[in-house]
């Protein structure tokens, strides 16, 4: 979970850097080098695409989480 919380607090940054024009990810330096290094639609795109591709691997989890559940309940009934 610390893992995700960084990497979801940095790659806002980066998206944000990307997508604002007001945004300096490598503040103190005054360059805004990140925007317009894509456009709002190819950046909407990849959050949708990224969204998806996390669903995807939630519910494949939830599965494995349900199949789990029932195997070891199955497992105390048969014992």
């Amino acid at each position: 979970m610390v893992i995700s919380g960084i990497l979801g607090v940095w790659l806002h940054v980066l998206i944000d850097g990307i997508y604002h024009w007001d945004i300096r990810v490598f503040w103190p330096s005054h360059t805004r080098t990140l925007y317009k290094l894509l456009n709002q639609q190819q950046i909407e795109t990849l959050c949708l695409v990224f969204f998806a591709a996390a669903v995807i691997v939630y519910v494949i989890m939830l599965a494995f989480s349900y199949k789990n559940k029932t195997d070891k309940t199955s497992e105390k009934t048969h014992n």
